[in-house]
């Protein structure tokens, strides 16, 4: 592909008739985006990256621009992809009732950005990105659940500004001291139960005037630093106190400290 706009550009605001846009072959060159959509099925297309003249493009618009897929419009379902090469991931920026399924993606940035989208769910995907943020989200309902997360030295879900349903069963993995696994603040009060966060510098961060009561059965594991902190945490968090169903020491709230494997 060319090396500007993008690969394939449909834009759709007409609920009665729905796009569908699958297994395409696209590799964008330079700062070409791969699919930009709205009202679309977006399923099993394979986006590779040629990266080669990158070096030389400012770090914003870098984390701006270059996205495999852009969910321009509200009911799109990504699903099937696989996004790999590339600066980031999935863009689903100021839109509603976006489905984010089953998609393999490896990102040097951010992997699914959802600033301001509402009714978002991002499940069963293998995300890796190896730097800055694996899922941000912000202002709107989002459920993150069964998802395997990789970063390097980047952060793992962030959550803020009244932002978040749920964010469960997900694996979260850092290889080299990422600084958050979850990080929620500004009002966000999102279950966050059944993860596994490994490897980061800090755990799970909540900030919010109200104590958060659902941050339970997650298993830390070789956190440098705190397991848990900021001030929704409920009493007792982290302090191995209790057992698990299992008979496993945990905290009160089922958070246990042991090797995953």
């Amino acid at each position: 592909c060319s090396d500007d706009g993008f690969a394939i550009y449909n834009w759709q605001n007409d609920s009665a008739f729905k796009p569908l846009i699958k297994n395409n072959t696209i590799i964008p060159a330079g700062y070409t985006s791969g699919i930009r959509a709205g009202g679309a099925d977006i399923l099993d297309n394979s986006i590779t990256g040629d990266m080669s003249g990158s070096s030389s493009w400012g770090s914003w618009f870098q984390e701006e621009y270059m996205h495999g897929i852009y969910s321009e419009n509200d009911n799109n379902v990504i699903k099937g992809n696989i996004i790999t090469n590339y600066e980031n991931g999935i863009k689903a920026e100021y839109v509603n009732n976006t489905l984010i399924d089953s998609n393999y993606i490896q990102v040097f940035r951010r992997g699914v950005y959802g600033r301001e989208s509402d009714q978002l769910v991002i499940t069963n995907n293998t995300i890796q990105a190896d730097q800055n943020t694996i899922i941000y989200t912000s202002q709107g309902a989002s459920t993150i659940k069964y998802n395997l997360l990789v970063t390097n030295s980047g952060r793992g879900i962030h959550c803020e500004d009244q932002a978040g349903i749920e964010f469960s069963n997900n694996t979260i993995i850092s290889n080299s001291s990422g600084d958050y696994g979850i990080h929620i603040s500004n009002l966000s009060a999102p279950i966050v139960s059944n993860n596994i966060i490994q490897g980061f510098q800090n755990g799970i961060y909540a900030e919010n005037s109200l104590v958060n009561y659902a941050l339970s059965y997650n298993n830390l594991w070789q956190i440098t630093g705190n397991m848990f902190d900021g001030s929704a945490m409920p009493p007792l968090i982290g302090d191995p106190i209790s057992l698990n169903g299992n008979g496993d020491v945990s905290d009160i709230y089922g958070n246990i400290n042991l090797d995953p494997d």
